[in-house]
């Protein structure tokens, strides 16, 4: 149970009712207070992963903060959250050499590198530069299929819409409303004629990790100088 303190009452809820956020923190903290206690390392995938922000930005601060973390704990965690970089809350939570990038090469292995790497200026924006591609490590946001006939197949995706916001017991009554779904897209989608893989039309597909040789993301990034880099295979 977990007791919710107002000024004019008090409230007990059961751990499982609250939020996602409020059990991944409360999960979290045991461990977080015994590596600052203890000066151990803590390792942390996705710290932001059903955490506001703000309390994200909290956790990393603990252990720059010399006063709460006098043991010098280790922090070490991945992150998509690009509010740690920037300072639209604040100082930056990181020092510019404590962040490390990723980013999968030609070959499918993951290429980690500083962003020291890039120098960026002391007052850049590495939120923003980063976001803007300077850097690297962002995913490629090209087109992960081309179909011939796309035109007729969105027409028919379409078509299959319609029907199924006509079968409203799909989601009220599983047992009957998934044959009634099953029938209404035979109706709109019938059997193609039998034939060989040969004629089939062809289908052109490109991954989102595929990249042209030496592009990092929308802006090619400044190059950085050569350096050994850990690379593994994924």
């Amino acid at each position: 149970m977990v007791r919710h303190q107002s000024a004019a009452d008090n409230a007990w809820l059961p751990f499982h009712e609250e939020s996602r956020g409020t059990q991944t923190l409360f999960r979290m903290a045991p461990s977080i207070v015994t590596a600052l206690q203890s000066g151990s390392m803590l390792v942390i995938d996705e710290l932001e992963a059903s955490l506001h922000p703000l309390l994200a930005l909290q956790v990393v601060r603990h252990f720059n903060d010399p006063r709460a973390n006098p043991r010098n704990a280790q922090l070490l965690f991945t992150t998509h959250d690009t509010n740690l970089l920037g300072t639209e809350l604040g100082e930056p939570a990181l020092p510019r050499d404590q962040i490390w990038l990723t980013e999968k090469d030609e070959e499918g292995a993951t290429d980690l590198y500083p962003l020291t790497d890039y120098k960026p200026r002391k007052a850049e924006n590495l939120e923003r530069g980063y976001l803007q591609g300077r850097y690297g490590a962002i995913p490629f946001l090209g087109p992960l299929a081309r179909v011939d006939g796309v035109d007729q197949a969105t027409r028919r995706a379409h078509r299959l819409d319609r029907e199924a916001e006509r079968v409203g017991e799909t989601f009220r009554n599983p047992t009957t409303g998934v044959h009634r779904l099953i029938e209404s897209i035979a109706r709109v989608e019938p059997p193609a004629p039998s034939t060989n893989s040969a004629s089939l039309p062809p289908v052109e597909a490109q991954t989102a990790n595929a990249r042209p040789h030496g592009s990092r993301g929308p802006d090619k990034p400044p190059a950085r100088k050569p350096r050994t880099r850990a690379s593994t295979r994924s």
